[in-house]
């Protein structure tokens, strides 16, 4: 129950930063790992048993490899990262019990992505209606982009050709229902595309003050500097280095991009974890 409480605290904490700041604390993150542990070196020193810690080396270890790997390839902040290290020390992967069932962690990773998904559209729908003056014009230009058009003609064309297909051959009836279904999922993804494009357009670049940047921020504005690529343009976002070549260009301000808080899914999906548990066996 401990465990429980620790990590809907620190992840409700973490997610009220992570909206106000797009920071996470360190101490934060930290404070879970090393909690994560002085808990299973208790447990273990009460019981006589490695099982707890070896269990929280085992889930830090997964989320250590998960979170590097989401971190390197643009798709997390390093702060998301170290909170899910924190969350793999707290929860655990007890080894021993693999043949009972996903464990714990590996169901917060299931919730974490389908969750993620419906987390992000809603974020992005709200703030769309948020900026909709600056939204609603630069969707209806990127609708009516020469590009849109012929992808939106392609598709009408394959609806009204696939209707005809049915209504001569007469396929079976759940196999007609999968092809309208494949593509409406079509259509859907191509307006969730200019959706996301086009809040990033509008809703997430905003200029900053360069003495305001720290590691990690995504610069968009281009700058002609040595070495820019490598230290300013990359997929973590800006490094250290890249920042004190920005203090020094004279420049005062810079253009970057906002990310989505992630921590808030990280939350709902623990929720979803403990009010649900395992769920697939229903499908």
């Amino acid at each position: 129950m401990i465990v429980v409480l620790i990590c809907l605290i620190a992840l409700a904490y973490g997610s009220y930063t992570d909206i106000k700041t797009r920071e996470i604390p360190d101490t934060l993150s930290i404070g879970m790992i090393f909690l994560g542990f002085a808990i299973a070196i208790g447990i273990t020193i009460a019981s006589w048993s490695y099982k707890p810690l070896l269990a929280s080396l085992v889930g830090f270890v997964v989320c250590v490899l998960i979170g590097i790997a989401f971190y390197y390839t643009g798709q997390w902040g390093g702060g998301d990262a170290k909170v899910l290290m924190g969350l793999g020390s707290l929860i655990g992967i007890n080894v021993f019990m693999l043949n009972q069932g996903i464990p714990e962690l590996g169901l917060f990773f299931i919730n974490l992505i389908l969750f993620g998904a419906f987390y992000g559209i809603v974020w992005l729908l709200s703030l769309a209606i948020i900026n909709w003056h600056l939204f609603r014009p630069a969707f209806r230009e990127a609708r009516r982009n020469a590009k849109m058009i012929r992808l939106r003609i392609i598709f009408l064309g394959l609806v009204v050709l696939f209707t005809l297909f049915v209504l001569i051959l007469k396929p079976d009836f759940m196999i007609s229902i999968i092809v309208y279904l494949i593509l409406l999922f079509a259509v859907i993804s191509l307006y969730l595309f200019l959706l996301i494009k086009t809040v990033e357009k509008t809703c997430l670049l905003k200029k900053i003050k360069i003495s305001k940047l720290t590691e990690g921020d995504w610069v968009v504005e281009k700058v002609n500097m040595k070495n820019a690529n490598k230290f300013i343009y990359t997929k973590i976002g800006i490094t250290a280095k890249g920042i004190k070549m920005l203090k020094s260009s004279g420049k005062k301000n810079i253009l970057v991009k906002e990310g989505i808080p992630f921590v808030p899914n990280f939350l709902i999906a623990y929720i979803a974890t403990l009010a649900i548990g395992n769920w697939i066996p229903v499908f």
